[in-house]
């Protein structure tokens, strides 16, 4: 990451404010530092509950760094109590560095569903009218930890701020260009999360010792010049973008693809690998088959959904198994956002995994609920048999989901 080669670095996005309750953007540093734009209750809550203390086992001394927004600085105040009851030193730093993106006076009090005009813009690597560019937002941002890191070296810094800002700042840490903020994985309100863990293996590597993995380059710079719509449905857009090659900048190339219409600020949908369990039997997955227009013929998949307005993709995740399946389950892990075909779209989501145990109350007597026109069938296969359960539909004329295919490809690796 430039500039930055020290401790441990966990970025946090404040709690549930008074400008998420509205619904509208709030970056203005007038009126984002007085006392009304501050955390709702539900805010409150989530910073007295979130799970940084567990983050931070075992330091002693802590660095806390926050916008001086009203919202930032009350949920950065609700975890520094939280630490220094465990008996942790904290450091509170105020740094108007911190603040949200400055979104401009176009955008000010506007609905948050206008984000998504500067993000498009971002995009091309243009600047939205007003608003502050993105590269400048990172390199405030970065400003602040690499002056902590040389007063506090060593010392585990934590950023409290806005979702913007921290989605911009953590391409810094994965090596994307700033213009692609919306490829990182958004963070929940009141959510940690660690950008920065130093290893002593890592630290201790030879130039000559160290892992290809450990030196990957940034992705070579492409200028996208223009992004037209061509038509829009009620779930896709149709575009046709144009970028100038990276090797051959006189040469301009253009790519047609489509994006969802409606983009929730995670990710755009939720894939679930339900893991069956029931005693004293080994293990199954749970799979559906449905019909699928672009391929003319049913497929065999996991449970999948969008991600509704309002909710998380994790209470996304357990309403659609729910409604496809049935069956109810607790989650055990998740992935990072990933993107499905990314040669024809941004279409995105998070796969998770989730545990359902059959012989709970809740599962005894599964009902689906099913939209008009959904006819979603169940499949619940032991794991030692996914592999020849595949084939036997692939030969009947079904169409095997490329997610389904890589988790039994891993789990075959996994055994040999």
């Amino acid at each position: 990451m430039n500039g930055m080669s020290g401790g441990v670095v966990v970025v946090m996005r404040h709690g549930h404010s008074v400008a998420n309750e509205r619904g509208v953007i709030n970056s203005s540093p007038a009126t984002a530092t007085r006392p009304e734009w501050g955390l709702t209750g539900l805010g409150a809550q989530q910073a007295s509950r979130c799970e940084l203390p567990a983050l931070l086992t075992g330091a002693s001394a802590v660095v806390v760094c926050t916008s001086d927004f009203t919202r930032a600085v009350e949920t950065a105040d609700i975890v520094i109590e939280r630490l220094g009851a465990l008996g942790v030193t904290v450091t509170k730093l105020v740094e108007m560095d911190l603040r949200e993106r400055n979104f401009g006076p176009l955008l000010e009090g506007e609905p948050t569903s206008r984000y998504e005009e500067v993000w498009q813009k971002d995009k091309l690597g243009t600047d939205f009218e007003g608003a502050e560019n993105v590269n400048a937002v990172r390199e405030r941002a970065l400003g602040v930890l690499r002056r902590i890191e040389s007063t506090h070296p060593g010392c585990p810094i934590v950023v409290v701020s806005h979702g913007d800002v921290l989605q911009i700042l953590q391409t810094a840490f994965v090596n994307f260009p700033a213009t692609q903020h919306r490829s990182v994985q958004h963070l929940e309100n009141a959510q940690p999360r660690i950008v920065q863990q130093p290893s002593p293996r890592t630290a201790a590597l030879s130039a000559a010792e160290t892992p290809a993995c450990l030196s990957i380059l940034p992705p070579p710079i492409v200028k996208l010049t223009t992004s037209q719509e061509l038509a829009t449905g009620r779930w896709v857009k149709f575009f046709k973008t144009s970028y100038v090659d990276e090797n051959d900048s006189a040469t301009i190339r253009e790519c047609e693809h489509f994006d969802r219409t409606n983009r929730p600020p995670v990710s755009d949908g939720v894939d679930i690998l339900p893991i069956i369990k029931q005693r004293g039997k080994p293990n199954s997955l749970l799979l559906v088959t449905q019909y699928r227009p672009p391929v003319g013929t049913h497929s065999l998949e996991f449970p999948a959904g969008l991600v509704d307005k309002g909710e998380t993709p994790a209470q996304a995740a357990l309403r659609e198994l729910k409604e496809e399946t049935g069956f109810q389950g607790k989650i055990i892990s998740e992935s990072p956002v990933i993107f499905y075909d990314v040669s024809i779209t941004s279409d995105n989501g998070i796969l998770f995994v989730v545990e359902v145990d059959v012989d709970d109350e809740v599962n005894q007597s599964p009902k689906q609920h099913l939209d008009d026109g959904e006819h979603i069938h169940i499949l619940i296969i032991p794991i030692g048999q996914l592999s020849s359960t595949m084939e036997e539909f692939s030969r009947k004329g079904y169409v095997i989901d490329s997610k389904v295919q890589a988790v039994c490809m891993g789990l075959q690796w996994s055994l040999s």
